[in-house]
């Protein structure tokens, strides 16, 4: 056959495919159209015919010897895209056709068949058990991670189907070895308000959401403990020095305010709320210092009482735009409870009463003369994260006593 005749059938294969004409497609390939021709974006036929769901086609182009895991330019398999498209039969065909089920693509998602089987940003509509079943059954890893170090599991954990959670059980997921990030599926399930996950991954053996909060805590500390020790040695022996609080004060804590805490806010107190007003030591943060239960009892009631008394009613944030809807916009609110202070009188706070836009859990500074302005980050744990980042970027300088930030530097509050 002539190169010319061949690239003509080929382009006519590709033109069949795209038209999903399958009497076509079987005279091409049996006058001798190449089962492997691309399109004109270098895709693989048989990659189109499946992101199709044209099970006939599929077949026909396996039955020529088409290469079943021939990828696009993003590293997309043809059951990739059967998987996306939620053609069972497809996939199954596929998969019968030797396809393998642990393929990851090389984009940047990264994404293997089970994870993006469970990728909610990918797939049309919600995740199919049944598509799950048959990548398990077929061999698929239930413990690796995409690029991004999401492995199946804790995709899964956001949503409410609890069938695809006991089918990667039953195949081995992993239940207690958290994400690079220290966040363990339970985490993602209790995110998404998928209180049966979390019941359900417990009994499975993962740790509890308190034993995740305190974990990812001590490690965020750990090193922010280390790098004092490095570059500002008092404030490494206030660390030492500071106490930790007892459940019982947290409780008092929380029966005064009227609400929990935060699991990352217990796990801070747990590990440096404990003492009086005056402690030995505290956790020090920039030229802020932690405060103990007592201390931030004693913050909150006073602030709480002046806003009562009226001291604050023509009093309006300097520093927080009135559009702002993250946070209540007001001088000061009950639901604010402070976790460190300066020699100014001003704090860092966690909101527990955010506003329509905002996150419960989330950081911000509240000033003596300004009021509150916007949040920082989402929670504490991602707060003290970002602390340690501008620590080990060096964006503060320690002047012998106090460590102050650098305010020309990018990223500070």
């Amino acid at each position: 056959m002539s190169d010319e005749k061949a690239s003509k059938l080929n382009a006519d294969l590709v033109a069949a495919i795209e038209d999903t004409d399958a009497e076509a497609v079987a005279k091409l390939l049996a006058a001798g159209a190449n089962p492997n021709s691309r399109s004109s974006d270098d895709a693989p036929v048989l990659l189109l015919a499946a992101a199709q769901k044209q099970l006939e086609l599929v077949r026909l182009l396996l039955g020529a010897g088409a290469e079943v895991d021939a990828v696009d330019a993003l590293g997309m398999s043809p059951l990739m895209y059967a998987v996306l498209s939620g053609k069972f039969e497809v996939a199954e065909r596929l998969i019968a056709g030797g396809a393998n089920v642990n393929h990851q693509c090389d984009d940047d998602l990264g994404n293997t068949l089970l994870t993006l089987a469970l990728d909610k940003n990918e797939l049309p509509g919600e995740p199919s058990a049944a598509m799950v079943e048959l990548l398990l059954r077929a061999g698929a890893n239930p413990n690796t991670p995409n690029a991004a170090g999401w492995p199946p599991l804790h995709r899964a954990a956001s949503f409410p189907d609890l069938s695809i959670i006991e089918l990667l059980l039953a195949a081995g997921a992993d239940v207690k070895t958290p994400r690079s990030s220290g966040y363990h599926a339970i985490d993602t399930a209790q995110a998404h308000g998928q209180h049966a996950v979390v019941k359900r991954l417990l009994a499975a053996g993962s740790p509890s959401l308190e034993e995740t909060a305190t974990a990812r805590m001590t490690e965020v500390w750990t090193r922010i403990e280390a790098w004092y020790a490095e570059h500002c040695a008092p404030y490494a022996e206030d660390l030492r020095k500071a106490q930790r609080a007892t459940p019982q004060q947290l409780a008092a804590l929380e029966q005064a305010l009227g609400t929990g805490l935060p699991l990352d806010l217990r796990a801070f107190l747990l590990r440096f709320g404990g003492g009086g007003p005056n402690p030995p030591g505290d956790a020090g943060i920039f030229e802020y210092s932690g405060m103990t239960v007592d201390r931030i009892l004693s913050a909150w009631k006073g602030l709480a009482e002046l806003r009562k008394q009226g001291a604050f009613e023509k009093a309006t944030p300097h520093e927080l735009p009135e559009s702002d809807k993250s946070l209540e916009w007001t001088w000061w609110h009950p639901g604010w409870v402070p976790f460190a202070s300066d020699s100014g009188g001003n704090l860092y706070c966690v909101d527990l009463a955010p506003g329509p836009e905002g996150t419960r859990g989330q950081v911000f500074k509240w000033e003596s003369h300004d009021g509150p302005l916007p949040p920082i980050r989402e929670s504490l744990q991602e707060f003290f994260e970002w602390y340690l980042e501008q620590l080990e970027e060096g964006r503060c300088t320690f002047d012998g006593g106090t460590l102050f930030r650098n305010r020309g530097s990018a990223g500070w509050a």
